[in-house]
């Protein structure tokens, strides 16, 4: 019987949000603890980090927040620990691309077609990258 985990994440993390990550264990007994890092280019800056503990032959995902950090391409790491075995330990690690996430601007009038010397009227909505509005003035 094989044994391994399966780690699921996106290829492109955005800027100040959340990102789900899921976590498959195959044929692995007992508890454990999932570190995941994520650094900035050239592994020079940790940007986040989150300790994940998990249960016998866990199948779960979990949010993963990504502070406001530029542009660039980072590294995802895991590090993966099991109670049942203490001198079990995988390291793996893959290259992502942080980018920021626009907001979207939506523009809406009252009317389609306007009169020479009518009042235009229109109201803006800006959507965050959950598509809720903004809160913070722009």
């Amino acid at each position: 019987m094989r044994k391994g985990y399966l780690l699921t994440a996106p290829k492109i993390f955005h800027s100040n949000s959340t990102e789900q990550i899921c976590l498959s264990l195959l044929n692995l007994e007992g508890g454990g603890m999932a570190k995941l890092t994520l650094t900035g280019r050239w592994d020079e800056a940790t940007l986040a980090t989150l300790d994940h503990p998990f249960a016998d032959g866990s199948e779960e995902c979990f949010p993963f927040p990504v502070p406001p950090v530029p542009e660039q391409l980072g590294r995802l790491h895991l590090q993966l620990t099991l109670d049942a075995v203490p001198d079990y330990e995988k390291n793996d690690s893959e290259r992502v691309t942080i980018s920021k996430y626009p907001n979207l601007l939506f523009v809406q009038t009252d009317k389609s077609i306007y009169l020479p010397g009518q009042v235009v009227r229109f109201r803006i909505l800006v959507l965050d990258a959950a598509l809720k509005p903004l809160e913070k003035q722009v």
